[in-house]
């Protein structure tokens, strides 16, 4: 038998070698900040993971400065998008976090390009990516959650 490395959402028959914390929750705290953070796998869409995140206590994630943007994608499995809490869904081109904190820290939107940008409204965060990509808010994908503790 020979193995070979794949996607792991590819079609075929073969195995796929997966962290054991696939679909756990991972929850840590930054220290300085006194924040406690939830990363979740599971696909939901971005309303219903601000609603999770609003049980769990706190928001979609906002993020701050360079050093907790390479913190909390530390812990992202890099083939998954996870919903972070930056959108524009009020106003197009107006970038918010839901948890109304100052958008100081933005490394960037990377928009899609599009005959219907409005659609386009929620930030996901990718742990190969150096940026924010704008994605539609009704796709399914991981979470952060952020809290003050």
């Amino acid at each position: 038998m020979r193995f070979a490395d794949y996607q792991c959402h590819s079609k075929g028959y073969f195995l796929c070698r997966r962290p054991l914390t696939d679909n756990q929750p991972r929850e840590f705290k930054q220290v300085p900040d006194n924040f406690k953070y939830l990363v979740k796998d599971d696909s939901l869409t971005w309303p219903d993971a601000k609603h999770e995140c609003e049980k769990w206590g706190g928001n979609l994630a906002s993020l701050h400065s360079p050093a907790e943007e390479n913190q909390l994608k530390s812990l992202l499995s890099p083939e998954i998008g996870y919903w972070v809490g930056a959108n524009d869904r009020q106003v197009e081109g107006q970038w918010v976090w839901n948890d109304r904190t100052p958008m100081v820290y933005l490394r960037k939107i990377n928009g899609e390009v599009s005959e219907e940008p409005w659609k386009f409204d929620c930030g996901a965060l990718y742990g190969d990516e150096v940026m924010l990509q704008e994605e539609y808010c009704y796709e399914k994908k991981g979470f952060i959650c952020k809290k003050q503790v």
